[in-house]
């Protein structure tokens, strides 16, 4: 009950041209497109159309909310990773909207007609705030000239939070991203990093011997041996190398390599890889529970508003559930749709007033909670945890 409190209290101060939708996402069950969101809660439609043609705008004013959710967020002192990844919102039979492209889903281990957004995230172990996104298109759609590789969407994105002063100690990558020009970004800015390594990778330690990370003799594992970490050159560049053992899919052992610039211990660098995965519960939630895939616009702001909202309606529910009252935000979301609907719904309010000229206007309400105005006043937002 004092996690959907602190929920309600966050809501109350948002736009309500914001507000309505994200009650909508919260609240309703079905299909989460604005014709089946106005139909589950009783309101008029124009109340969510309105939300997806000002777009850009609250798009805009929803990441800025994001942001001062992960500086109030690092008041909790503990290391944070800003994890970026890429998904599939699969379109089957989707023809016109923009950005489209065909990508290999890691779900169907097939090509699927999809946007494929990169999402980025703030995260440690209190919680996972989703912060930004950018979205990657094939070169035979983009033309070799507006290309760019996930590698460097990553990098934008990693820049652009460090632009904004998101503040995080490091970053944790999949495999995908042990490329050259990731490595060069990383040497160039000095961000720390760790990520999975091909096995392939030819490394050369400090005795001279040359060898792939799966048959270099410092990396073998012997008998009981879990995790074991050397230093080494790639390319003329010194790294750590770590092997460890994991459970696979068929409940044997495998072997997997990790590459990093952080001169730590085997075990706290396989810890620091493994937080990139609370990234994939805010995917498989915002998916399964606030519609990402069910948006039918055909402009790419109006879908990135749509996933946007689910971004913050995760980061709203995540915080307010930070002491862990429900296990989990899936919980927390089901909590609130079997028992405090009606009073979410409460809180829907027409976001457009009408002129004295009769023409309608966006009435958004200033953001007047001190956890929109800046860091230096955001002691204050901690009193919705108490």
């Amino acid at each position: 009950m004092r996690a959907f409190q602190r929920v309600k209290k966050i809501l109350k101060n948002i736009n309500p041209l914001i507000r309505n939708y994200l009650i909508c996402l919260m609240v309703a069950r079905g299909r989460k497109n604005c014709a089946a969101m106005a139909k589950a809660t009783n309101i008029p439609e124009k109340f969510l159309y309105s939300f997806l043609d000002d777009a850009k705008n609250v798009t805009r004013e929803m990441d800025g909310i994001l942001l001062h959710l992960t500086r109030y967020h690092q008041l909790e002192k503990s290391q944070k990773a800003f994890g970026v990844d890429p998904t599939h919102i699969i379109k089957p039979y989707a023809r016109y909207i923009e950005k489209l492209c065909y990508d290999r889903a890691g779900t169907s281990k097939r090509v699927e007609h999809c946007l494929v957004p990169l999402y980025a995230m703030v995260i440690d172990e209190f919680a996972t705030i989703p912060l930004s996104m950018r979205f990657w298109m094939q070169e035979n759609l983009t033309g070799k000239r507006h290309y760019k590789t996930k590698a460097k969407l990553t990098m934008e994105l990693i820049s652009e939070a460090r632009k904004n002063n998101a503040e995080f100690d490091f970053v944790p990558l999949d495999g995908g991203y042990a490329v050259p020009e990731m490595l060069d970004f990383f040497d160039q800015t000095k961000e720390s990093f760790v990520m999975r390594a091909p096995k392939s990778r030819v490394i050369i330690t400090s005795d001279g011997i040359r060898a792939q990370l799966k048959n270099h003799p410092a990396l073998k594992l012997h008998r009981n041996e879990r995790e074991k970490v050397v230093q080494a050159k790639l390319k003329g560049r010194t790294y750590f190398f770590v092997a460890y053992k994991r459970k696979d899919k068929d409940g044997g052992y495998e072997t997997v390599y990790l590459i990093s610039n952080m001169n730590k211990s085997a075990k706290e660098l396989i810890v620091a890889y493994n937080m990139r995965w609370p990234l994939e519960k805010v995917i498989r939630t915002t998916k399964q529970n606030f519609g990402a895939m069910q948006c039918q616009a055909l402009e790419i702001e109006k879908q990135q508003a749509h996933l946007t909202a689910g971004f913050l309606a995760y980061a709203i529910l995540e915080i307010a559930n930070i002491d862990k009252q429900e296990q989990s935000v899936d919980a927390l979301v089901n909590f609130i749709r079997d028992w405090h609907s009606a009073d979410l719904i409460g809180l829907i309010e027409n976001p457009c007033k009408t002129s004295k000229r009769g023409r309608p206007r966006l009435a958004a309400k200033p953001l007047q909670n001190s956890l929109y105005r800046g860091s230096k006043n955001i002691d204050s937002y901690v009193s919705l945890r108490n």
